[in-house]
């Protein structure tokens, strides 16, 4: 989700149901802007390393960058 903005989704989502644009303009849709996306793979690992039905898991955490194909891991 890191091509479009929250903008362009509710847009099209309102078209296709006018009568929702109150409830659509209050959704959360947990977008990030791409400069972000590091950090925001930090938190998940770190919420999953910290879930008590995951102890004994090793938890990563990855970035594919689309635009070259690169797999990185991100260290937490």
């Amino acid at each position: 989700m890191t091509h479009v903005t929250k903008d362009e989704i509710c847009n099209v989502a309102k078209s296709k149901n006018p009568a929702a644009a109150a409830e659509v303009d209050g959704m959360e849709l947990g977008l990030f802007d791409p400069q972000e996306l590091e950090e925001t793979v930090k938190e998940d690992v770190r919420k999953l390393r910290s879930e008590k039905t995951l102890e004994g898991l090793e938890v990563y955490g990855f970035v594919l960058e689309t635009e070259t194909g690169i797999l990185r891991e991100v260290n937490v």
